[in-house]
């Protein structure tokens, strides 16, 4: 992993989405030239002051009002967001973008509440082996307490779906802001999942249950497509856009993806060693230069240095990884679109891939020339240290 708890970094951005405004009035004032304009001004002054005294029940009708309207709970309908390793409920009516360099889905509330903008937003990060969730806590816990004014007004254990983890609610002070933010944490196979609320302390009980109902809705998916039939049909797409129209699934492809879409990509720990313990070792690439069609139904594996990595997001805004690998020899190019999912592996990592050869295809490269690829469904892929 190139940096360890990203997250905290992106997540203080994140909580900081405020508007600065200013504003102010000038105040006149009322300046006796004679003594006998004395009466009129005691009369100006007793009218101003029943003035003042009457801009202060309106303006303390208007706090009351306001006091009001921020306390009575707000209320969202819900919509089941699917990220690939995790699903989540997140409001209709908000607006969602996502984040690709950190990973991260944004829910921003379109309507503003003064000058700052509610929002919630999930980040999943790969962590070092061996991390737990009380590590974990703890460097979060050291990261947010730098924040001026920090308070933490509550730390607990929660269980969500069957997932263990912590939450924590905190106040701090950012731009003369009092915010108010709930933060709860997962950590589940060297994946560290967090979900953050943040407001400002005026209107957060307004927000408490929304909050609650989507915390609530997270949960981790063992595949990340509801059935083997959809599976293969959205990396048949993503194959034929990504190879410039070039390449798409065979028909033995296609029904091998769908009848084994749970390993496209593999999630659970599970899932990934029976991909290991399936795959096929000992097939020479120069094999499925000649012919591929013989391995359509096999998982292969090889090893190289990336070099380029980027991530393509489909109409659903669900991402998906594409890598473009050389072997260690430098006369092979290897080409892996991993489906719905993306991982923290870039530029001159070394690597080891697990996947379903395609075929091959060529794109001209920045060079001029072109460069010749053997292309593979993902079905997973680490770093080689």
């Amino acid at each position: 992993m190139k940096k360890i708890l990203q997250s905290f970094i992106f997540i203080m951005l994140m909580m900081m989405v405020v508007v600065a405004c200013s504003s102010g009035e000038s105040n006149e004032e009322v300046v006796s030239e004679t003594k006998e304009e004395t009466k009129e001004e005691t009369n100006q002054a007793e009218v101003e002051s029943e003035t003042k005294e009457e801009t202060s029940t309106e303006e303390s009708d208007e706090e009351d009002s306001s006091s009001e309207k921020e306390m009575e709970a707000k209320e969202f309908e819900l919509e089941e967001y699917n990220a690939g390793s995790y699903y989540i409920s997140l409001p209709v009516d908000w607006d969602i973008e996502i984040d690709q360099a950190t990973n991260a889905i944004i829910s921003l509330d379109s309507e503003f509440e003064g000058d700052f903008a509610t929002n919630v937003n999930v980040l999943s990060e790969e962590i070092p082996e061996g991390m737990t969730l009380e590590d974990y806590n703890q460097l979060s816990f050291e990261s947010l307490a730098g924040l001026k004014d920090y308070n933490q007004i509550s730390s607990s254990d929660v269980t969500v779906n069957e997932i263990t983890g912590k939450e924590v609610v905190y106040t701090y002070t950012y731009n003369n802001y009092n915010l108010q933010i709930k933060q709860v944490f997962y950590v589940e196979e060297n994946i560290a999942y967090v979900i953050t609320f943040s407001t400002t302390e005026e209107v957060y009980s307004s927000y408490e249950n929304v909050f609650k109902d989507i915390a609530g809705s997270f949960g981790l998916s063992t595949a990340v497509y509801t059935d083997g039939e959809a599976a293969a049909i959205y990396i048949d797409e993503l194959i034929y856009t990504e190879s410039y129209e070039a390449l798409e699934l065979s028909d033995a492809s296609y029904q091998f993806i769908a009848a084994n879409y749970t390993i496209f990509p593999a999630v659970t720990e599970e899932d990934i060693q029976a991909v290991k313990d399936a795959a096929d070792d000992a097939v020479d690439i120069a094999l499925l230069n000649i012919d591929v069609t013989p391995f359509y139904e096999t998982i292969l594996t090889y090893s190289g240095s990336v070099l380029d990595a980027y991530e393509v997001t489909d109409v659903d805004g669900m991402i998906s990884d594409v890598y473009l690998i050389k072997n260690e020899e430098g006369d092979t190019h290897y080409e892996v679109m991993t489906p719905k999912s993306t991982r923290d592996i870039f530029e001159e990592d070394y690597v080891q891939f697990w996947g379903a050869p395609v075929g091959r295809y060529e794109f001209e490269n920045e060079y001029g020339g072109y460069t010749d690829v053997q292309l593979f469904v993902g079905s997973h892929m680490e770093i080689v240290e």
